[in-house]
């Protein structure tokens, strides 16, 4: 069994000494057959932000720290001291408090943290050009090929790695060594903190039938409620079933378990992943109603934005302001800019324009129901599905709240057999109502009937079990899903003008403007781009009058159309005669 130890990296092919290293005594010693085969490693250091805290004050070092905002903020880091009293990330700060009192609370400062999140980047980087950033202080890493340009096993280099960071930066950090990414994040919560766990080929498929199905990277509540009442809590469990039947039951989400399960992941590490948003917070310890109160904070905060975006060399593109209202609603606007901007100015005048703005209603469109079918659907990183969840159900926890939240869940093959248990997830996030929506993939009836026919059992039945079991006064579902064959009197249109089209067109996912939501992600349907330009400009110009003008519903639209029944109705009316319009 080969060894490592973790201070001095002296690797022993044959550990001849079970108690310390040969070399210098220290017990930190890392055994494991396949210690010196293993590329792939997750890094995350320990309880950052309390990490770094610690690190500047170390009066701090045996106390119980919290990093968090004010009685109304959340919990962005406990260390794990105050850990041993419950707290925990994301916990309301007032149940921290309650939980552990004598815990030294500090306002989170994230130019310190984002300085030194840099810095560890940096630090990997020295080692390999593949590192997957998840977070400023976590990353994948894919040692493959640095023993001959470092002169060292790569669970040697890992070693390295964390020790640079104590060094240098002042944080402690844990590693995960395996032979993909799955189990790599696995191994590294293990042995937390400071830690150091391996997970090979040999024992993984073993390792994981002892586990719970909580462990499967992705699984949430909602899964794991669905997998018990199936009688199944172990992954043990899982890896008996074939992975045909798992896809079959789950969809996607089956078939990630069934590579999970079996210690397989065939993503590789992707290095260099885009920044999407730079952005800052703040959260007042009263509330603020005064305009120009308002107005203040938003400079500094559009101030501190600017800074960050010429730090980092990139310009923004959209203007995005979020309000918390004293009734714990939380109201996002966004703006599209003409141009790319750095400048503070534009981003405050911008945001300014959308402070006084008010929503009573959000709808999210998903269509998924896992990390990585949403990162596919939406052209998105992994983590954005975890995110837009937790987004969700923070919305929907706010005291208060009067805003109605509401999900559209469009069905395809791919999520077909997902959809009882996406419902039952969003009922346990809080959502008010669920439109489920079967999928138009072509405007040719035949075609778009042989692809629902695949999954329109399946899914109605879905349907109604959630009506019996799931529905009740705080959440509803809306079936939208429809045979076409049902609808098939309705694919032949005799009048020539679609009213509903000159009043409703739809922005979708891509950015782009469509004629409707029956032509969404259609060239026949693409009007233009917000991306290009605004969609008040959009909307008033001249090519798009003309297209919606002659836009032909008898020759264009031969397929199922959600809005028939309006446009019926519509034109009766326009086309009544004088003396019925008097009396309408």
């Amino acid at each position: 069994m080969a060894a490592l130890c973790r201070d001095c990296l002296t690797v022993a092919a044959r550990d001849t000494a079970p108690g310390r290293c040969l070399s210098c005594g220290s017990p930190r010693l890392v055994r494991h057959a396949e210690l010196l085969d293993l590329c792939i490693a997750h890094l995350d250091c320990d309880s950052f932000y309390a990490s770094v805290e610690k690190r500047d004050d170390p009066s701090l070092a045996d106390k119980p720290v919290i990093v968090g905002g004010g009685h109304r903020g959340v919990v962005s880091a406990a260390c794990y001291i105050a850990r041993t009293f419950g707290v925990r990330s994301a916990m309301p700060m007032f149940k921290a408090r309650k939980a552990c009192p004598q815990a030294v609370v500090i306002k989170p400062d994230m130019a310190k943290y984002a300085t030194a999140g840099h810095q560890i980047r940096a630090i990997m980087k020295d080692y390999t050009p593949l590192v997957e950033p998840l977070s400023l202080d976590e990353a994948f890493l894919d040692l493959t090929g640095t023993e001959r340009l470092h002169g060292q096993a790569p669970a040697a280099t890992a070693a390295a790695i964390v020790n640079r960071i104590v060094a240098e930066v002042g944080v402690t950090a844990s590693i995960g060594l395996s032979y993909n990414k799955s189990l790599a994040k696995v191994a590294s919560d293990l042995d937390k903190p400071k830690g150091f766990a391996v997970i090979g080929r040999a024992e993984a498929v073993d390792f994981l039938a002892a586990q719970p199905v909580s462990i499967i990277w992705g699984a949430g509540k909602a899964l794991q409620r669905r997998l018990a009442k199936e009688g199944i809590t172990t992954v043990a469990q899982l890896q008996a079933i074939e992975e045909n039947e798992l896809l079959a039951r789950y969809g996607a989400m089956g078939q990630r378990m069934a590579q999970f399960v079996r210690g397989e992941d065939p993503r590789r590490i992707s290095a260099n992943r885009p920044t999407k948003s730079i952005s800052s917070e703040t959260t007042f310890h009263n509330d603020i109603a005064d305009g120009e109160a308002l107005k203040k904070i938003l400079w500094r905060q559009a101030d501190r934005v600017a800074r960050r975006i010429k730090s980092a060399e990139l310009a923004g593109t959209t203007v995005v302001l979020k309000l918390r209202r004293a009734d714990f609603r939380i109201l996002t606007r966004s703006r599209r800019l003409p141009d790319p901007t750095q400048l503070a100015d534009t981003i405050y005048h911008e945001a300014a324009e959308l402070l006084a703005q008010r929503a009573t209603w959000v709808r999210v469109s998903i269509g998924a129901v896992d990390p990585e079918s949403y990162a596919r659907v939406r052209s998105v990183g992994l983590g954005e599905f975890d995110r837009v969840c937790n987004n969700m159900r923070a919305f929907a926890a706010m005291p208060g709240r009067t805003c109605v939240l509401g999900v559209n869940f469009i069905v395809t093959q791919e999520n077909s057999a997902q959809v009882l248990h996406f419902l039952e997830m969003a009922r346990e996030i809080g959502v008010d109502h669920v439109k489920v929506s079967g999928v138009v993939t072509s405007t040719e009836p035949e075609e778009n009937r042989r692809y629902m026919a695949a999954f329109y059992d399946e899914v109605k039945a879905q349907i109604r079990e959630a009506e019996t079991t799931l529905a009740n006064e705080h959440f509803s579902v809306i079936d939208k899903v429809h045979f076409p064959d049902s609808m098939r009197e309705n694919y032949v249109r005799e009048y020539t003008w679609c009213p509903m089209t000159r009043c409703l067109t739809i922005i979708a996912a891509d950015q782009n403007v469509y004629t409707c939501q029956d032509k969404a992600y259609t060239t026949d349907g693409l009007l233009g781009s917000i991306r290009e330009r605004s969609f008040a400009d959009l909307w008033s110009s001249t090519e798009l009058r003309e297209r919606l003008q002659n836009l032909d519903p008898s020759r264009e639209c031969r397929h199922h159309c959600v809005s028939h029944g309006k446009n019926l109705a519509l034109i009766d009316f326009f086309e009544a005669d004088q003396e019925h319009m008097d009396f309408v």
